[in-house]
């Protein structure tokens, strides 16, 4: 990824980001300098990786628009303004 745009101390939230490719991106972004901001639906899941000050993990469903508001109001409130966002997560619906 080289010429890519730079992430040091840019905020960046990712969704769905404990597990598979989620996963991989927070360990690039941690790795490019980002402050990263994952949501997970799970406490153990999102807490799995390795913290640091540049690292935070929050729990929301992202099909419950309050959990969702209440995680991102408290990425306000830990990390500022937030410059991206990787929307990773995946939504399952009972079908008929």
């Amino acid at each position: 990824m080289e010429g890519c745009m730079g992430f040091a101390g840019r905020v960046v939230v990712v969704s769905g980001g404990a597990t598979g490719m989620g996963r991989a991106t927070v360990e690039l972004l941690l790795g490019r300098g980002a402050r990263v901001a994952l949501i997970d639906w799970t406490r153990q899941e999102a807490e799995a990786i390795a913290r640091s000050e540049k690292f935070r993990a929050y729990v929301a469903n992202v099909s419950n628009e309050d959990q969702v508001q209440s995680a991102f109001s408290a990425i306000d409130r830990d990390f500022g303004p937030i410059h991206g966002l990787f929307s990773n997560a995946g939504v399952a619906r009972d079908v008929g």
